[in-house]
């Protein structure tokens, strides 16, 4: 197998860091030669960046069929993420559609392996559930990009729906099931469930909101931000235990997240209100910028430093 063809089919952990530093990278050039504003900045980080740092956090295939799948994702992730640049630079409309197309065909494939996951084994249920999610966040990336406005939503709600579910919909379940499996807490696995409730319930609130009724909205914005701040304690408690480096990107993390909740809840108050204290443009600027580069990398960058170790202590 020649090095180019190891790098886009390989799957292990290594591979999916080495894809992750080549996103990293044309990330810092894409945005810097588009200036796409943080709205598409911050969802572009997602496929190139946070989700394989995510792929390289799961177990080992359980199966042929998982482990097929797998292949072809980590075939498809990189130039279907790259392609999104394509999405990016076009107008609302056809033509970026279908540059979301492949990512939504590898977040789509991603949902088969949490699907057959979750039907074999229950171990790893947080993550495997997030992929299912992040299926939703291809969808609506896609709606976004062809300037699609389901329920007469503003297109800057679209767009952060998709980010919502590529972050919180894979990125905070992820941890959480990590946490609550290092911690052995009760605590810490009434957070994980009630993340893996709380992501959906919000997006249905803000379906809700779009008829008048903003209650469920603000509910369910409480109740994710409420279990998101337990799980920032236990991921903090769980820093302390580890030391070193992942010690330090864990301990971000998770006071990152407190800090992105504190902002999440406020935003849900002042809509329920009627206040416009934080808008969607501030809250891109605050709450997406710490939820992407306070919580979501530190934590995944942890956890991939300390598999990394693992590996190394058992060669």
């Amino acid at each position: 197998m020649s090095w180019w063809s190891k790098f886009l089919g390989g799957g292990t952990l290594r591979d999916w860091q080495a894809r992750a530093t080549a996103g990293g990278v044309a990330w810092l050039i894409g945005v810097g030669a588009l200036q796409p504003g943080w709205g598409i900045a911050l969802l572009l980080l997602a496929p190139l960046v946070v989700v394989p740092l995510a792929l390289a956090l799961l177990p080992a295939p359980a199966g042929r069929a998982e482990a097929t799948l797998r292949r072809g994702v980590a075939w498809l992730q990189l130039p279907a993420a790259l392609v999104l640049f394509g999405a990016a630079a076009a107008n609302p409309g056809i033509a970026a559609a279908l540059c979301a197309v492949p990512w939504f065909c590898c977040t789509a494939l991603l949902a088969l392996v949490g699907g057959l996951r979750l039907k074999a084994s229950q171990a790893e249920w947080c993550a495997d559930v997030g992929l299912l999610y992040l299926a939703i966040g291809g969808g609506w990336l896609m709606l976004s990009a062809l300037g699609a406005r389901p329920l007469d939503f503003s297109t800057e709600i679209v767009r952060a729906t998709a980010t919502h579910f590529h972050y919180a919909g894979l990125v905070l379940p992820l941890l959480a099931g990590r946490t609550a499996r290092t911690c052995s807490s009760r605590l810490s696995r009434a957070a994980a469930i009630c993340i893996v409730v709380g992501v959906p319930l919000v997006a249905a609130g803000i379906t809700l909101s779009a008829f008048g009724v903003r209650q469920p909205e603000l509910l369910a914005a409480w109740f994710l931000a409420g279990a998101s701040i337990v799980l920032a304690a236990c991921q903090l408690s769980v820093a302390v235990r580890m030391g070193g480096l992942a010690s330090l990107l864990l301990s971000v993390s998770g006071l990152s997240l407190i800090a992105g909740m504190i902002l999440a809840m406020l935003y849900s108050l002042g809509r329920a209100l009627g206040a416009d204290w934080l808008d969607i443009p501030l809250m891109l600027r605050t709450h997406g910028v710490i939820n992407a580069f306070g919580f979501a990398l530190p934590g995944l960058l942890a956890w991939n430093l300390v598999c990394r170790l693992r590996l190394s202590e058992k060669r």
